[in-house]
């Protein structure tokens, strides 16, 4: 695959000016489903609105006041509305709205990669799929995910290819994936091994789309425009994923508008 160095690259002027503020579009949605009861909050009430108690009854046991802070966390970013439609007396209730219920079109998307993993199937609030979320999301924020999909690089070159992130800092979220077999190690004969994105990584493009898409639908007052140089690096990581009849051949362009 040819890689046109003028579009900015991983080391490129724009993801230099990009990445200093260390979060790209779609770590904020993903990292809703790094808590273990959003999920099953936001399910519970697909049904219609709940109260608190209803909620509680719903779920099972769960510690009154991690359901309380998720609730109130899930409110702030416009997944459910609380409201009191029968006086403070009743009590408020929490009810599900449009951005809600696209998160949980990410969840879906979040549990068929889960459901891939290496490690065998990982169901969505089990504490290794909060990490393969959490490492992913950061490996995402510093341009780490970008930068192995288009080659295997050494820990050296990320470093000098990516700001606003220190060598140190490089290298503990660089373990954080190799950890989730998000990345693997690839030894070249030279003294720093390479590091490549895994086939699951590469597949984590599905995940990050649409956890993108509902940041610039949901949270457009907060959410910056996607760069250039994030959908470089999903058309990099989907595009090894593509298998085409053996008799296929000339060239295409890909485009985003």
């Amino acid at each position: 695959m040819m890689y046109d160095s003028q579009s900015g690259g991983a080391g490129g002027q724009e993801d230099r000016e990009t990445n200093a503020d260390g979060e790209r579009v779609g770590s904020r949605a993903l990292s809703v489903f790094t808590r273990v009861l959003n999920a099953r909050i936001l399910r519970a009430h697909v049904a219609g609105p709940l109260s608190s108690k209803q909620l509680e009854q719903e779920l099972g046991w769960a510690p009154k006041a991690s359901l309380r802070v998720a609730t109130v966390g899930l409110c702030e970013v416009g997944a459910l509305l609380r409201s009191e439609p029968h006086g403070a007396r009743q009590g408020t209730v929490t009810e599900l709205t449009p951005a809600g219920a696209d998160l949980l079109a990410l969840a879906d998307v979040l549990e068929r990669w889960l459901a891939n993993s290496p490690f065998g199937p990982i169901p969505l609030p089990d504490t290794a799929a909060r990490g393969a979320v959490r490492a992913l999301a950061a490996g995402w924020d510093a341009a780490i995910v970008g930068a192995v999909a288009e080659r295997p690089r050494t820990l050296a070159e990320l470093s000098a290819e990516i700001s606003g992130h220190s060598y140190p800092g490089l290298k503990r979220r660089l373990a954080k994936l190799r950890a989730a077999n998000l990345v693997t190690l690839v030894p070249d004969g030279k003294r720093s091994p390479m590091h490549a994105a895994t086939q699951w990584l590469r597949c984590a493009v599905g995940p990050l789309s649409v956890a993108g898409r509902w940041e610039l639908q949901h949270a457009r007052a907060s959410a910056r425009p996607m760069t250039r140089r994030e959908i470089e690096a999903k058309f990099l990581l989907a595009l090894p994923l593509v298998e085409l009849p053996e008799d296929t051949s000339g060239s295409c362009v890909l485009a985003a508008l």
